[in-house]
């Protein structure tokens, strides 16, 4: 049997159906049960807009991220360092999952408020992204 998303009484009547046709073929089963849905699509796409907004805002501030390399330089903010050494540090800190793609629909919102604290120390807060608060600037 294949992965399978269980959301219905039906599909987990027809699930238990399966199981139970592969049991008796097999009379061995190894089953992987996970339950909370992960992170969604649209939270995909927001992480990524917000990973941006927030490495243009750290840049307009004048925060610098240093990397220490034969004596050190600063490079310029950019969504992937937002996404690798903020995001994900919280992330991992919170859940314990080193991928944006494992966490829960749940955990998105923690990490966001942790990160939304941190940031507010230095006066700076980047809203997530919705319908209503998508600045025509920024892409």
């Amino acid at each position: 049997m294949t992965k399978a998303v269980i959301n219905s009484q039906k599909a987990l009547y027809d699930h238990i159906e399966g199981l139970r046709s592969q049991f008796n073929k097999h009379k061995y089963l190894r089953v992987d049960v996970k339950t909370g849905k992960q992170r969604s699509n649209l939270q995909n796409a927001s992480l990524n807009l917000w990973c941006g907004w927030v490495a243009d805002t750290l840049q307009e501030q004048g925060l610098t991220f240093e990397v220490f390399f034969k004596g050190g330089f600063q490079v310029p903010w950019t969504k992937e360092i937002v996404k690798d050494n903020i995001w994900r540090k919280v992330q991992i800190a919170i859940c314990g999952e080193e991928s944006t793609t494992k966490p829960l629909t749940t955990h998105y919102p923690k990490i966001y408020d942790t990160i939304n604290l941190k940031l507010s120390e230095h006066d700076i807060h980047v809203p997530w992204p919705d319908k209503e608060n998508q600045p025509k600037n920024r892409k």
